[in-house]
């Protein structure tokens, strides 16, 4: 569903790039780990990528200097994944403000699915479903990047919504 909506606003890369980061640090092999390196560079970070992502000026040309030498540990996309967070950050709070996303919610609590939500902080989405949504009341919908990360992996590996 988050997938579906970043691609919908047109920043899919950023969900794609930060799930083949997860899957270059879990590659089991360096020759694994050498093609994946490859592909999200070329994919995402050279200056020809099909896939462009908004990263700070100098990050794509630093992964590649390292990518050349071969000396790639785990930690190589390490920078890029918190600049990649950041930017899926701001997706989900757009998207944590949808309907489709709040009826989810709904039919999952109603099916008695345990689905952790920020409630405590989360306003009344009654109150402004045809209104525009403050920055107040997006960033009190923000997760903490822990939180993010999590609720990702959740997300790419969970079954799709209640209703598909």
């Amino acid at each position: 569903m988050f997938h579906e909506h970043a691609r919908q606003e047109y920043c899919e890369e950023s969900v794609l790039l930060w799930d083949n980061i997860q899957k270059y640090r879990t590659a089991p092999t360096y020759n694994t780990k050498l093609q994946l390196a490859h592909y999200i560079y070329n994919h995402f970070l050279s200056p020809e990528a099909p896939s462009d992502v908004n990263i700070k000026e100098g990050t794509s040309t630093y992964i590649w200097s390292i990518i050349e030498t071969g000396q790639m540990d785990d930690d190589l996309f390490d920078s890029l994944e918190v600049e990649v967070e950041e930017n899926l950050a701001d997706i989900y709070c757009r998207f944590a403000v949808t309907q489709e996303y709040m009826d989810y919610i709904e039919e999952a609590k109603r099916a008695n699915k345990h689905v952790r939500t920020r409630s405590s902080s989360m306003p009344n989405m009654n109150n402004v479903k045809n209104e525009p949504v403050s920055m107040n009341k997006r960033l009190s919908l923000m997760l903490s990047q822990s939180e993010l990360v999590q609720g990702l992996r959740k997300l790419s590996m969970s079954p799709r919504s209640p209703k598909q």
